[in-house]
């Protein structure tokens, strides 16, 4: 395949690229963006796992939930029926909100990557080719989580870790922050160093230090706040 035909390849074939070739496929996002089957897959594929671990997850946050509602005045018949009741919102709201997160998460991302790598780099490429980039690594954390639902399944347990966080109890105040420390993440920052270095045309070194960077930042601006709430409810 030439420079020419790289260029021009279609969303189906880049994202078939990334697993071989990501330099190829980010090469054609850069002349040509194109996000939306990578968004489309993500939420899609946010859809089934959600399906797939909705119970569990449910189950996960029933003790908190009775006790908030026996804190506010109920009895613990009133409180287990209340919550009975209210399942079916929560799995209409873990449906709709699940996918919608991907979406939002992935254009958040995209537009601090592009406006620190403006910064840094001294270019604009279009927000687009940012975006692309970001739901491409989007699309490798929720295949991760779509790797993580017969580990979640067969433990029962919602918060279970194929990455650090599977050497801290689940219920750990650290689990926030070393959860999202596993094998797809550290892939989807790979891909976002190529992904950067093609379409800043910049070294790899420099686009490696903003990939890993926001990534760090991102995990401590969920995680740190994660800990020190789970520290006042200890």
């Amino acid at each position: 395949m030439d420079h020419s035909e790289q260029l021009q390849l279609s969303p189906a074939d880049r994202l078939l690229k990334v697993v071989g070739d990501p330099r190829a496929a980010f090469a054609a996002t850069a002349a040509r963006p194109r996000p939306w089957l990578a968004l489309v897959l993500a939420m899609a594929l946010t859809v089934l796992i959600t399906v797939l671990t909705m119970d569990i997850s449910l189950e996960a946050g029933r003790d908190a939930a009775l006790q908030t509602m026996e804190s506010a005045g109920m009895s613990v018949a009133e409180a287990e029926r209340a919550y009975e009741q209210s399942r079916g919102v929560q799995r209409s709201a873990g449906l709709v909100f699940g996918p919608l997160a991907v979406l939002a998460t992935a254009a958040l991302a995209a537009l601090v990557y592009w406006g620190v790598a403006n910064l840094l780099f001294g270019s604009r490429p279009p927000y687009l080719a940012l975006l692309e980039m970001s739901a491409v690594a989007a699309l490798v954390k929720v295949v991760g989580g779509l790797v993580r639902v017969p580990l979640v399944l067969s433990t029962g347990d919602a918060f279970a870790s194929i990455g650090l966080g599977a050497f801290v109890d689940s219920g750990s105040r650290y689990q926030a922050l070393l959860a999202p420390i596993d094998p797809f993440a550290i892939w989807a920052v790979f891909l976002v160093t190529i992904g950067l270095s093609r379409i800043y045309r910049v070294e790899t070194g420099r686009a490696a230090a903003v990939a890993i960077g926001v990534w760090l930042l991102g995990i401590a601006a969920v995680g740190v706040p994660a800990m020190y709430f789970s520290g006042l409810g200890a």
